[in-house]
């Protein structure tokens, strides 16, 4: 069984609240980057899994704060668990109200992004939030959010690939300098307005209505959202790490240092990334479309079971998106630049689901 949630902990975020011997001792000279957990490693006794199931564990090692020269070693420990790590209840996809959910859509980036932000034919953003408030009163203990992903506009690394092909791309390229954390092209800045256009239209004129947004910290991410949201400032941000590109080995998917994008968006909330420094990326090892999965999962159960609000937009990527379609049980699709799509996700059953015919 593939694991379906990943929990992290940043060890030097827990070194003040354990004791100084134990801080001191975390050395783990021997311990394999990846594999399955064995009771036996020396992880943390916070880390021990109280379950049967398999475990599994990714271990890159940390840089040690400045403040915390007494340390020995500093490391991210990753634990996926097929059973222990489990959402509160599986979310799905309330099918019906977006094109890109039907099955006569194509599947992959093709033309222009759909008109009306992906909105179904004979459908509007009243019909959804009218589906949300019956759905809440039939079923109280329920939940149902709307959340957007917006794929950024073209970056370097897209338009590159595209001219020199994909073999050429991870052959020559992708692992060239110029490409870490690829910023947006011209054509990338041009459909980010596209996409600011559509979207104040669908707000002013449609009847949608954002509550707050999430945004990766890529480069490419930052400044497609600065584009598209120039003119709508007013709704709150928060950068996340669990947002970001599939992980690892290529280039462009490489985050720079947090520094200098603070300075850069000063009215963007950074506290959910802990790290100055790259820690998610290694150079040895991709992202699967089972751990992409498992972390677009994890945050999907953040905004779902932690954030109050509705209605929230997502500026990300296409491996992300494909990751959150994954979590979700929505159909494979790829999305384009600067492409919205819109997921109505709840925790209820398929069952109750069908209690609610979509009109």
């Amino acid at each position: 069984m593939l694991p379906n949630k990943r929990e992290q902990v940043f060890l030097h975020e827990l070194l003040d609240r354990w004791p100084r011997n134990v801080a001191q001792v975390i050395q783990w000279p021997a311990l394999p980057s990846r594999g399955e957990m064995s009771h036996a490693l020396k992880f943390p006794q916070s880390a021990k899994m109280a379950t049967p199931a398999s475990v599994w564990y990714a271990v890159p090692r940390v840089p040690i704060p400045a403040e915390k020269q007494n340390v020995s070693a500093i490391v991210r420990y990753t634990l996926w668990s097929a059973r222990n790590m489990a959402s509160p209840r599986p979310l799905r996809c309330v099918p019906g109200f977006f094109r890109m959910g039907l099955s006569d859509e194509p599947v992959d980036e093709m033309g222009e992004p759909p008109m009306r932000m992906g909105l179904a034919d004979g459908k509007a953003w009243p019909d959804v939030y009218a589906f949300m408030r019956q759905f809440e009163r039939r079923h109280p203990s329920r939940r149902i959010k709307l959340v957007i992903l917006l794929r950024h506009g073209e970056a370097t690394h897209n338009a590159t690939k595209a001219r020199v092909g994909e073999r050429a791309w991870e052959e020559q390229y992708e692992m060239r300098p110029e490409f870490i954390d690829a910023p947006l092209t011209a054509h990338g800045k041009e459909q980010a307005d596209a996409a600011a256009a559509m979207l104040e239209k669908q707000i002013a004129k449609c009847g949608l209505k954002l509550q707050r947004i999430f945004v990766s910290p890529l480069d490419r991410t930052l400044q497609t959202y600065d584009r598209v949201f120039a003119r709508l400032r007013d709704i709150p941000v928060s950068v996340v790490e669990l947002a970001r590109e599939t992980l690892g080995v290529v280039n462009c998917d490489r985050r720079k240092l947090m520094t200098p994008k603070q300075a850069a968006y000063p009215r963007l909330d950074f506290d959910h990334v802990a790290s100055e420094n790259d820690t998610w990326w290694q150079p040895d090892h991709r992202e699967t479309n089972e751990e992409i999965a498992a972390r677009a999962a994890e945050f999907l159960d953040e905004v779902f079971y932690k954030s109050p609000e509705s209605c929230v937009l997502v500026v990300s990527h296409s491996g992300f998106s494909r990751g959150c379609f994954a979590a979700v049980g929505h159909r494979y699709y790829r999305p384009r630049n600067a492409e919205f799509i819109p997921l109505l996700i709840t925790d209820a059953t398929e069952e109750e689901l069908q209690q609610d015919t979509i009109a």
